[in-house]
């Protein structure tokens, strides 16, 4: 999750990092949990880079931080890596993964969906509901490519977002804040 001054409510997207209250600055506390969560609470990630960990105790990335990192390096920054860099955790995605970010977000804000497959042909639907179930948006994704959704033309609300693949399988629902 997103160590940052707004707290606990703020979240990066990804789903194997546990929120934090703040960045972690020091190795002192390894058992340190700065935010309770009501399911699958973990502590906070003192040895991970991502969270401004020190020389001393910086020792790893999450699974779906790498994977991002290493799909952004080879799609977006190919100027940066002298060589392709091989995607070794790519075989950790047998089932898509999808990651909606920020979550919760400001009006006129772009929310982000990713959905990670080991198959860059695959494709998905993105369905968003109002509070009613009317379907409000419909977007279609491609795997392993990001998609902006523009929130100018909603209201500040509790939406629903069902992701589902080319045969209507349902690979992801999850709440949509936006404006709250």
């Amino acid at each position: 999750a997103n160590p940052s001054s707004d707290g606990c409510n703020v979240d990066d997207g990804i789903f194997d990092t546990p929120n934090a209250m703040d960045k972690n600055y020091s190795c002192k506390n390894k058992n340190l949990n700065s935010c309770i969560d009501a399911t699958g609470d973990l502590p906070d990630m003192t040895e991970n880079y991502m969270d401004y960990a020190l020389d001393g105790c910086a020792a790893m990335f999450t699974k779906e931080q790498a994977f991002i990192m290493r799909y952004v390096l080879n799609n977006f920054r190919t100027g940066l890596p002298l060589r392709k860099i091989n995607f070794d955790t790519f075989s950790d995605y047998k089932e898509p993964v999808v990651s909606v970010f920020p979550n919760p977000t400001k009006l006129g804000k772009d929310v982000h969906i990713l959905v990670n497959f080991i198959d860059d042909n695959a494709n998905y639907i993105a369905s968003i509901f109002d509070s009613n179930g009317k379907e409000i948006v419909k977007l279609k994704i491609k795997a392993n490519i990001l998609e902006a959704l523009s929130t100018s033309t909603f209201a500040a609300s509790i939406y629903y977002l069902k992701i589902t693949d080319e045969n209507g399988k349902i690979i992801s629902k999850q709440k949509l804040v936006i404006g709250l």
